[in-house]
């Protein structure tokens, strides 16, 4: 009788009178159960086959129940209990095994220490207490560590004019982190670093910057580097001599506290940058304009109308740019001063303090880059006006660079400014006779900071410079160079020796 209803059926409905499991963890097996045991029910399904499930993974069991989907239009066959014409309450869908999310850290190298905040996204294992891994969702990501630099340096004042002491010096000492968060294409990204310069223990970056913003692009709010003067721009890691130009020494506006946005044009062969700033100055640079102004804003715009892209070692460009920026300073006290590009050596040309009211800096630079070879090129003007008086001062310098092993220095297009880290074509190695990276550079640089009552001096420094790099992380430098002040505190002669071990992790 029982074939013989199934059968009755059979126009209307698919007909399938099965048991049914259900687990702990909300899932539903169909199927026969064979034997029930004390402690498990041997069960079969059409998936799984033959299993033993322990009866403290079975939540409840159903025999009999109809499983099938009737045919459209068919009447619905009654379940147990239920009265001929009557509807069968639907049963629930099964509920999908719940992921399980803990929040993990992992370090990791990757040519630098890299870290990651992750979440492995975990499914429990049927009919098991074990659990199978099936992703992970990435929630922060980054690079942290450490920049030293230890510097040596010896002077010789022919005329005897000047009274440099010889000396050492921890040039730079920086704990840094950035990084990423945010699962767009265009995540959001953040750099903090503390650094310590003179014994000085200070922040000499600490910002965030939100990347696909309408119309803007990049907004980058935070204690920052102001893009003006490539010096001041491009990372301590790229300069080509141990110091920047006295120039940038002297006008260099560092890092201060602000919002700047930013993007570029026409396949990143055109950048622009907008942005606002206030009180601060990065010591890292040991000079510029230490006026605490409450109000700078900073307009940047560079080019490339040459650009030709060969693969490694083989770009070809000529980057030219443009920058203003204007104080609002009224009574405030300037100063601008600069060493002899030794960081060892005192300032030898200083304005000293004086009251101004407002400034503005101009800045002019030109690169071009073919291959090892790299020529630079920038000129500046600060123009102070207050107390019924007005300053001019001015500075600039040329400067070039040739691997002699055939490397090139990167260029980041998204920000118009040089890459920081080299890797040499080869590490130096003695197991391999393999030399790393060699360098040779050369720069010729004048500041002016004689005007009107103020009497800071003139300085021209002709500097040349070997670099050896044994990998991305290790790189040693030797500068010689000669220092001419005419006027302003310490007038005279003085050459310069000095050498520097980089350690950047």
């Amino acid at each position: 009788m029982r074939i013989w209803f199934c059968a009755a059926f059979a126009a209307l409905a698919v007909p399938c009178f099965a048991d049914t499991l259900v687990l702990t963890t909300g899932e539903k097996l169909i199927g026969k159960i064979l034997a029930e045991e004390p402690a498990s029910v041997v069960f079969e399904s059409e998936s799984l086959g033959k299993v033993s499930v322990p009866r403290d993974r079975i939540q409840r069991f159903e025999k009999g129940e109809v499983t099938a989907v009737p045919a459209e239009g068919a009447q619905q066959p009654a379940g147990p209990g239920a009265q001929p014409g009557e509807t069968v309450a639907q049963t629930a869908p099964p509920i999908a095994p719940e992921k399980k999310k803990e929040d993990l850290f992992r370090m990791y190298w990757d040519q630098g220490l890299r870290y990651q905040f992750y979440q492995p996204i975990t499914v429990p294992v049927p009919f098991t207490q074990g659990e199978r891994t099936v992703g992970e969702e990435i929630r922060i990501s980054g690079q942290m560590g450490l920049k030293v630099s230890l510097d040596a340096a010896a002077y010789h004042s022919p005329d005897g004019e000047q009274d440099v002491a010889n000396g050492t010096a921890l040039r730079q000492f920086a704990l840094y982190v950035n990084g990423q968060f945010g699962k767009s294409a265009e995540p959001t990204l953040f750099k903090l670093q503390f650094g310590s310069v003179s014994s000085s223990f200070y922040m000499s970056e600490g910002w965030v910057r939100w990347q696909g913003v309408d119309y803007a692009h990049n907004v980058q709010v935070g204690y920052e580097t102001v893009p003006q003067l490539l010096d001041n721009i491009d990372p301590f890691q790229s300069f080509f001599l141990m110091e920047a130009s006295s120039m940038s020494l002297a006008f260099s506006p560092g890092n201060r506290l602000g919002v700047e946005a930013f993007r570029t044009f026409e396949d990143q062969r055109l950048f622009v940058s907008v942005g606002a700033y206030s009180i601060g100055s990065d010591p890292g640079l040991n000079g510029g304009s230490v006026t605490q102004t409450l109000l700078y804003p900073v307009v940047r715009v560079a080019g490339l109308p040459v650009y030709s892209d060969g693969g490694a070692n083989k770009v070809t460009l000529l980057h030219l740019g443009l920058s203003v920026g204007y104080q609002f300073a009224k009574g405030s006290e300037f100063q601008f001063r600069a060493r002899p590009e030794s960081f060892v050596a005192p300032f030898l040309v200083d304005t000293g303090q004086f009251e101004a009211d407002r400034a503005s800096l101009y800045g002019l630079e030109a690169m071009y880059m073919h291959g090892p070879l790299t020529i630079r090129a920038e000129a500046a003007a600060t123009f102070l006006t207050g107390n019924s008086q007005e300053h001019t001062f001015w500075g600039g310098y040329i400067s070039a660079s040739y691997f002699l092993t055939g490397e090139q220095r990167g260029y980041d297009k998204r920000s118009a400014a040089l890459v920081g880290t080299l890797q040499p074509s080869r590490d130096f190695s003695l197991k391999d006779w393999t030399a790393g990276a060699w360098e040779l550079a050369a720069r010729l640089s004048y500041v002016d900071l004689n005007s009107e009552t103020v009497s800071g001096g003139r300085m021209g420094i002709a500097m040349v410079g070997l670099n050896w790099y044994w990998n991305r992380y290790l790189r040693w430098q030797l500068n010689a160079g000669y220092a001419n002040v005419i006027d302003g505190p310490t007038p005279g002669n003085l050459y310069i020796l000095q050498g520097r071990l980089q350690m950047t992790f």
